[in-house]
């Protein structure tokens, strides 16, 4: 009777056991396989379909409603689009320096301070086989020189410059430091070649560039203009020699500053 009644009881404690593994078995599944499809771990096997919600293991219909309470369902996580592979440009190009010449004639003036311009140029080898053929007999002994030209306030036409000078580069040398004799003037250069006569046959001509003063302005003249609603053109007032204007009443309108102006609305000292 004993016996009987034990195994009955060990009957009933494996069935319980056995619904709680099946159940715990069935939870831990329904939460593991998304993540393994998300890590790429099923590849290669159809996904499975959406895990059945596990009912209460309870047997008991009071005990099911109060685990079902609290049971909290997970839908399957789907897993996310593969990410597009970037393609990375690569540049077929090795580090080098920038080339010594680009094939075409030129010259330029850059002005460093009032007594200093910087000059380089490239000259093609044809530019100088050219004039060289074209000067026939005269090309033995001629040498490639820089002549610089004073051109301030005139239109340069090669031959109308207030005055020059020469520079014989070092044979090979594509820039030079030029020393100029005064500020606040304007240059222009040539490069040609001088025959041992003297006559020289220029080939490239730079731009013009215009040097600064050494010092500030000697011209502290002020004068009041009136901009128009769009800018320019401007329309003149009178000029000021520098000095406190004074205004007394009634003379505002007198006064070469516009209405307006700051010096109008300074503070008047008080009577006393």
């Amino acid at each position: 009777m004993i016996g009987r009644a034990l195994g009955t009881g060990w009957s009933v404690v494996g069935e319980w056991l056995g619904a709680a593994y099946g159940g715990l078995v069935t939870r831990i599944r329904t939460h593991a396989d998304p993540l393994a499809r998300i890590l790429g771990l099923g590849v290669g096997r159809p996904d499975s379909p959406a895990p059945r919600i596990p009912q209460p293991f309870s047997s008991v219909p009071e005990e099911q409603a109060k685990e079902a309470k609290y049971y909290l369902g997970v839908e399957p996580v789907a897993a996310p689009p593969p990410r597009p592979t970037i393609p990375v440009a690569l540049v077929d190009r090795e580090p080098g320096d920038l080339p010594p010449a680009y094939g075409r004639d030129r010259i330029v003036l850059l002005v460093r301070d009032p007594w200093w311009v910087f000059a380089y140029w490239e000259l093609t080898p044809t530019s100088r086989i050219k004039t060289l053929r074209a000067l026939g007999a005269e090309a033995e002994g001629a040498v490639e020189i820089l002549r610089v030209h004073d051109v301030t306030f005139i239109d340069f036409t090669g031959e109308n410059a207030w005055s020059s000078f020469d520079i014989e580069p070092t044979p090979g040398t594509q820039s030079w430091y030029v020393n100029v004799w005064k500020p606040a003037a304007s240059y222009c250069a040539e490069l040609g070649v001088r025959t041992p006569a003297g006559r020289f046959v220029p080939i490239i001509r730079s731009n013009t560039v215009t040097t600064p003063r050494p010092q500030p302005s000697p011209d502290t003249t002020v004068r009041w203009v009136v901009l128009r609603a769009h800018g320019l053109p401007v329309e003149g007032g009178e000029s000021w020699n520098g000095a406190r204007v004074e205004h007394a009443p009634g003379a505002a309108a007198h006064s070469p500053a516009p209405p307006g102006s700051s010096e109008l609305h300074l503070p008047r000292p008080p009577a006393r």
